[in-house]
């Protein structure tokens, strides 16, 4: 016959550790998500499992749009609508489309930053996005893509002002020169300076092998993403500002 007293201890024991451990996620605070494809994809599918585990499934919230770039997600911007694939999780939902059988997925309207904030109140923003820009930078007028680039970073980060803002830079990728990929990683390096945000460098964390990462020199495959993934959370998990320690806000840093 089983002991009342020593169940009784253990039961306790176990509500105190259950409530511990929910009080800890309850203070990493709403984390939200934007990105683009990557985001939609294997990448996008893992750092959102990761976050989920460590924060908490209450707290975290994932929208990435296929074809998307920082300007789409701006209110003054029209609409844009992808046909490519879309990512949205929530707390009460999970929604993934994506081709299937070789069939487009139906289109969705990609969510205006403004709205998102209003809906989730996120202390925390995470950044994917810049991989869409590459192709602007190909053409004759480079120059006066990059100056629209940058008017977009900034009206990214005013929007994001009083959010921790981390910014996950574009990952390797063969299709696009280096110096293409650096004008990118180097526009979104220097708003980061000027608003005081921080970012993570993927260049280190991946290597685009074409036929093993993935097909197109861009997209990665479900468990190229996934490494990758891992490697972001890893400097994720020293960056993110939880309650219980200083949380840095976005300010302006132009004079």
């Amino acid at each position: 016959m089983p002991n009342p007293i020593r169940f009784l201890c253990a039961l306790f024991a176990a509500i105190i550790l259950s409530c511990t451990h929910a009080s800890a996620r309850e203070n990493a605070g709403r984390i939200l998500v934007i990105g683009d494809s990557l985001t939609v994809g294997g990448f996008g599918e893992t750092l959102q499992d990761l976050l989920v585990s460590r924060y908490g499934t209450e707290n975290v919230f994932v929208y990435g749009s296929c074809g998307s770039a920082p300007q789409h997600w701006l209110t003054i911007e029209p609409p844009h609508v992808t046909k490519c694939g879309f990512r949205q999780r929530t707390p009460q939902r999970t929604l993934v489309l994506d081709y299937k059988d070789g069939r487009r997925p139906p289109p969705v309207e990609t969510p205006k930053i403004d709205k998102l904030l209003w809906l989730h109140k996120p202390q925390v923003v995470i950044v994917q996005l810049g991989t869409n820009w590459f192709d602007d930078l190909l053409g004759r007028n480079s120059d006066e893509e990059i100056k629209k680039m940058a008017k977009a970073l900034d009206r990214l980060a005013a929007s994001l002002r009083g959010k921790q803002v981390i910014w996950i830079l574009p990952p390797d990728t063969t299709k696009f020169s280096k110096a293409v990929q650096n004008v990118v990683r180097q526009l979104i390096a220097r708003a980061a300076k000027t608003w005081r945000f921080d970012y993570i460098d993927s260049i280190p964390l991946t290597h685009y092998v074409n036929g093993r990462t993935g097909s197109d020199g861009v997209h990665y495959s479900t468990e190229a993403g996934a490494d990758w993934a891992r490697g972001v959370m890893k400097q994720l998990q020293k960056k993110v500002r939880t309650d219980s320690g200083p949380r840095v806000f976005l300010t302006d840093d132009r004079g």
